[in-house]
């Protein structure tokens, strides 16, 4: 009897698993609008539809958590900068300016 009982379920579940999937974006759009919703507000049927995906589906509840992650390290690390890049660009010399402008005016 719980047999049959536990087979019947595992049946409902799968069908149901199987009918929401149909009915579910696919998760390349869902990465997309987590993606997007980092730079400004989804609309709210939008929003409804990647906030119900990321509920059932692990991936793309690992990919949003790891674009929190990524967002606040980048912040964090932005902030430490204080305006300054992080990589030094190269400069001319003040002799290498001078030489450059003397062979513009040159080619005028």
């Amino acid at each position: 009897m719980r047999r049959m009982f536990v087979n019947f379920w595992t049946g409902v579940v799968a069908g149901l698993g199987k009918w929401l999937g149909r009915l579910m974006p696919p998760c390349a759009h869902i990465a997309q609008a987590l993606s997007e919703s980092l730079d400004h507000p989804l609309a709210p049927m939008r929003w409804m539809a990647v906030f119900l995906h990321v509920r059932m589906c692990l991936l793309c509840r690992r990919y949003q958590r790891q674009l929190r992650v990524l967002r606040a390290t980048l912040r964090a690390y932005a902030g430490q900068l204080g305006g300054t890049p992080a990589v030094a660009l190269p400069t001319l010399s003040s002799e290498a300016k001078q030489r450059l402008k003397a062979a513009m005016q040159r080619k005028v």
